[in-house]
């Protein structure tokens, strides 16, 4: 057990596991942009924690300290490869504590968001990569930093968290576990479904929390779980099975008919960190037009092609009779799953985008709210995605940022909390932008089911609900041909066409241009619609950096407001790949 008790941690409410012995928790203020940050290692050696962008040690901006002979040292340092950090000479890291017990050794720090400082990172709402290390030995002096021996490592962390998180405390609330039972295939990419019904309430109640119960052999094969909500029982011969979702016509129909989503967990998203909804909305069950059915549906990614994994993962839902105010909604956005989305490779950056226009839900939804919340989301690709947006547009103008992460890391997808509410009024329009790395491909990826295929989505949580349950936009084979002055009957025609060309990046940078510039159909899916409309990808601005103006803020021992912000804490580590 660590040490984690009285003052030590108060007011740091983020806290992880990085390696045995090793905990990092954090806290921060978004007002004043201050973040602390406290490390308990099992060591009486050096420890050491920071920031990078390049997972590992290039670049890399870390904290250093130690205690010897009852005196502190702690250094601000910066690595420029893979070799020991040097000390910053812009010191911008304020020490708080440095001790030890006769086991651990204890720090804690605080600095600003941005300190302005070349050698130092910015902590964004990014996810940033976590690297961490630590050594029984100690310095003999500033410039000689024993190796790290044993404990050390790199891990994707969302720091500025906006995510509620304490737990509600409810009256009249009960618990439903929608778990598989299931031993996962031998097949690189297979997707497991299972149907069932609710139990009957009686009356509308509320889900007002998610968990993810993660009970398995081998938890890394789990890379996504979405559960669904039915409207009727035209598929109660398929009740309790639990089977390929898409093995034929019959069973790729029956399962995606079930398409409002009430629940999702990604890959890296902790077991112990559930789905706080606000105390003002939540998902509605037992009311007339509410799911009467639901499939939990389970991508398990098994290219290492494990034997005989046993499942019982799924979801702990949370419910109350306590109606809230609103009811809450999961609206499924991107691009939908077509092979035509294609991504070229031997590129570092290749942009695709998804539209959401939500002008029909005002024509054709029952929803008589002329706006809703946005209050979070599931930003979702498979292996190469490296960024992900969603973006506001109005008349044809970009009026804002409703998520994002450009430094987005596929091995954590977990629910990422918009800072305050995004209102989007009826007739704007989603953007959602993915940007792939496909350097370490030598053949065109197209959109599919498979892992080492591609998507673009978002799952975006908001209020009040409607009855859209999905809004995506794609291209057909024809579509795209014609874009690129190209002939192709089909989808495989289009792709062989295309796998012939030669990559280079002028190549490149024309296809995504012009299939941006390309018409997109847009389909919407609900209870009562499943209708096709056109239209365009609207410009989208470049990306403005703000010079760095270092906040004046007085400095207070404690940081106690949490919110949300991708960081990664990266410790020094120097040997790391």
């Amino acid at each position: 057990a660590g040490v984690w008790v009285g003052v030590w941690a108060e007011g740091l409410p983020h806290r992880h596991l990085l390696a045995p012995g090793f905990h990092v928790s954090w806290g921060f203020e978004t007002g004043e942009q201050l973040i602390t940050f406290a490390v308990e290692a099992q060591t009486r050696g050096w420890v050491g924690l920071g920031l990078t962008r390049s997972g590992g040690m290039e670049g890399a901006d870390m904290a250093v300290g130690w205690v010897k002979d009852g005196r502190q040292y702690f250094h601000d340092r910066y690595a420029v490869g893979n070799e020991q950090p040097l000390i910053d000479k812009s010191q911008d890291l304020t020490l708080l504590s440095l001790t030890q017990n006769g086991s651990h050794t204890l720090l804690k720090y605080r600095r600003l968001f941005r300190t302005c400082d070349s050698n130092d990172l910015d902590i964004t709402e990014d996810t940033m990569q976590l690297i961490f290390a630590c050594s029984s030995s100690l310095p003999s002096n500033n410039s000689s930093l024993p190796m790290h021996d044993g404990v050390y490592g790199v891990k994707s962390v969302q720091i500025l968290n906006y995510a509620p998180s304490d737990i509600p405390r409810m009256a009249n609330a009960s618990v439903l576990d929608i778990l598989t039972n299931f031993t996962v295939p031998q097949t690189a990419s297979f997707y497991s479904c299972k149907l069932e019904k609710f139990p009957d309430y009686g009356k509308k109640i509320h889900i007002y929390m998610v968990e993810p119960v993660i009970r398995t052999q081998d938890p890394d094969l789990i890379y996504q779980m979405i559960l669904y909500g039915c409207p009727s029982a035209y598929g109660t011969s398929h009740m309790q099975l639990t089977e390929d979702c898409f093995a034929n016509q019959a069973t790729t129909n029956l399962y995606t008919a079930c398409s409002s989503v009430l629940a999702v967990w990604g890959l890296g998203t902790s077991q112990s960190q559930p789905l706080i909804f606000p105390e003002e909305a939540g998902i509605s069950l037992g009311a007339l037009g509410d799911p009467e059915f639901y499939v939990l549906q389970i991508h398990y990614d098994n290219r290492r092609n494990a034997s005989g994994v046993w499942d019982n993962s799924g979801f702990r839902i949370h419910l109350t009779s306590e109606i809230r105010e609103n009811d809450l909604g999961i609206l499924w956005t991107g691009i939908a799953l077509f092979h035509t989305l294609l991504i070229p490779p031997k590129t570092s950056a290749y942009k695709t985008f998804g539209s959401c226009d939500t002008s029909p839900i005002s024509q054709n939804s029952n929803q008589t709210s002329s706006e809703v919340k946005i209050l979070a989301g599931h930003l979702h690709t498979h292996l190469l995605g490296r960024s992900v947006r969603v973006l506001q547009f109005r008349n044809g103008q970009q009026v804002g940022v409703v998520l994002e992460d450009k430094t987005f890391d596929p091995a954590l997808q977990e629910a990422k909390f918009a800072k305050e509410p995004v209102t989007v009024p009826r007739g704007d329009i989603l953007i959602t932008e993915c940007t792939y790395n496909t350097e370490g491909r030598t053949e065109i990826t197209n959109g599919g089911l498979d892992t080492i295929e591609e998507m673009c989505m978002s799952f975006l949580l908001y209020y009040p609900k409607f009855e859209i349950a999905t809004c995506f936009s794609y291209q057909d084979s024809t579509t795209v041909a014609n874009a690129l002055g190209v002939s192709a009957n089909s989808d495989s025609d289009l792709y062989n066409t295309l796998s012939s060309w030669s990559w280079t990046e002028n190549a490149t940078e024309d296809m995504q241009e012009k299939i941006r510039d390309a018409p997109q159909y847009l389909v919407m899916s609900g209870d009562n619609m499943d209708k096709d409309f056109t239209s365009n990808i609207p410009s989208i601005p470049a990306e403005r950096v703000s010079p760095c103006v270092r906040a004046q803020t007085s400095v207070s021992p404690h940081v106690t407001a949490p919110n949300l912000c991708s960081l990664i804490v990266l410790l020094i580590a120097w040997g790391v790949d």
